[in-house]
């Protein structure tokens, strides 16, 4: 392991010591200070450290020297709200929108459907017989992305299409990353256009 990694595996840990001490700090001190308004001061402050930690986490996806992907870190951070009293169990059970998560299963299943069925294979092939040009294929890869992301999650479709777009831009003898930054582009705006493209927010 270099100095380097060392460094960044060690201020990772230092990271989650401080936040899991200050989660602590905020559950013990209702018990601690009775009747203070220093008890919600603290909750507040550790209540804005965890939604920090835990979306900068999420932003990077992961966290250096800990196993743990996204879902984990979500869930990481869920549990620490509700261990200090931020958050009541009750409070956390209305926080989750069973509509929201049906309907994101039910996308992705669909979306898992079309990709074992090679329809996204087939949209691929048919790119590049028809986009010869940069131009063309630039514009197709943003129409399909945006169309496809207005009826299926983006997320899924970013997944999904971003090998595809590798393949076909490699094969062709093109540069990818201008057009897997148009993918991305497109796939976000045309997720806003109706409430299945971005379920999340919705």
């Amino acid at each position: 392991m270099t100095a380097r990694r060392r460094n960044l595996v060690a201020a990772s840990f230092g990271a989650v010591i401080v936040v899991v001490f200050a989660a602590v700090a905020a559950a013990v001190a209702p018990y601690l200070l009775p009747d203070t308004t220093v008890d919600t001061n603290i909750a507040a402050i550790v209540a804005a450290g965890i939604f920090a930690g835990s979306y900068l986490a999420l932003a990077v996806g992961r966290v250096p020297g800990l196993s743990i992907d996204r879902a984990g870190i979500a869930l990481v951070g869920a549990c620490l709200m509700v261990a200090t009293g931020i958050l009541t169990p009750e409070e956390a059970y209305r926080a989750v929108n069973l509509d929201t998560l049906t309907l994101l299963l039910g996308v992705m299943i669909v979306v898992a459907n079309l990709r074992l069925s090679g329809f996204f294979t087939l949209a691929n092939a048919w790119l590049m017989r028809v986009a010869r040009r940069p131009v063309t294929l630039l514009a197709a890869i943003v129409a399909i992305s945006g169309v496809f992301s207005a009826f299926l999650v983006n997320d899924t479709i970013c997944l999904i299409l971003s090998p595809l777009a590798l393949e076909m831009t490699l094969g062709l003898g093109r540069k990818p990353t201008p057009y897997l930054l148009a993918m991305a582009m497109a796939s976000n705006v045309g997720s806003t256009a109706t409430i299945t493209g971005n379920p999340q927010i919705s």
